[in-house]
């Protein structure tokens, strides 16, 4: 599973949180194709793609237990937010759960960045850092199309 997911945990471990739904198999279009592109034009030896592995293979558990964790809390944040009535206390006690949860896994992403930059060479730092840029700005730009479109719907 973890050759599979691996352009995948590769660009989370080093992208933006926005980045985080780009799907395994990604089309080679928007921001999945994106990211395996730059995963793949990194051109990354067999020893650093040994290497990358072992970091992310140290990271699993931890990774895997905090997303499932996020994903629950999500799910009941978005509960305590679809009520009749505005239950303010029960929300905020939700989406200060999901906030722990985030920033938990921010640190353990800044954990896996700082060792998988390690590994990499100066070139390949630079060309990682200009495909995350494109990256965040693609994301960027389809959420302003998706509010735009939100907008217009209700204008």
């Amino acid at each position: 599973m973890l050759k599979k997911l691996f352009p995948v945990v590769l660009i989370v471990a080093l992208a933006s949180p926005l980045v985080v739904a780009a799907p395994a198999q990604a089309s080679p279009f928007g921001v999945g194709g994106k990211v395996v592109r730059l995963v793949k034009s990194l051109d990354l030896t067999d020893q650093q793609k040994d290497e990358i592995k072992a970091i992310l293979k140290s990271h699993e558990a931890t990774v895997a237990a905090l997303l499932t964790g996020e994903k629950a809390a999500r799910a009941n944040l978005r509960a305590a937010i679809q009520q009749p009535t505005v239950n303010q206390t029960a929300v905020r006690q939700a989406s200060t759960v999901v906030a722990k949860l985030d920033a938990d896994l921010a640190v353990e992403r800044a954990r896996i960045y700082s060792e998988i930059y390690a590994v990499l060479t100066p070139t390949q730092r630079a060309d990682l850092s200009a495909g995350i840029k494109d990256i965040q700005e693609s994301v960027h730009d389809a959420v302003e199309t998706i509010v735009a479109t939100i907008r217009g719907l209700l204008s």
